[in-house]
């Protein structure tokens, strides 16, 4: 589970958000292999399916996807910096999970991460 801050006031803001999201779209697609899968889960959340990927393919596609955030928010010198919060859930072959379960894994691992790192929206 993937969501990131955009901003939230500020002239054109719709507009802002959506080139935010065209942004962290490129940004993934770059930061996945070949195979992995990128869905919009609504407004600004995202998943990223990663098969045959174990809890330490998942950290790195995390870290991956960390260093394309920092790398585009570099070269793009906009008013704002794109940044992210990420839950991973790795279903097991020992214990059944579906989609939905998986989802709310990833969706409460990311909540803890930004209560972690307080970046919380108030």
């Amino acid at each position: 589970m993937l969501q990131p801050s955009l901003p939230e006031n500020g002239p054109s803001v719709w507009r802002l958000c959506g080139r935010a999201l065209v942004a962290l779209a490129t940004i993934l697609r770059l930061a996945v292999r070949e195979g992995d899968v990128i869905g919009r889960l609504g407004g600004d959340e995202f998943a990223v399916l990663l098969p045959d990927a174990d809890e330490a393919g998942a950290a790195q596609a995390t870290e991956r996807i960390c260093t394309q955030l920092e790398r585009f928010n570099r070269a793009a010198q906009k008013p704002y910096a794109l940044r992210s919060s990420v839950g991973n859930a790795v279903s097991r072959a020992d214990a059944a999970s579906s989609v939905d379960q998986l989802l709310a894994l990833a969706d409460a691992a990311m909540y803890r991460q930004k209560r972690a790192t307080g970046s919380e929206r108030r």
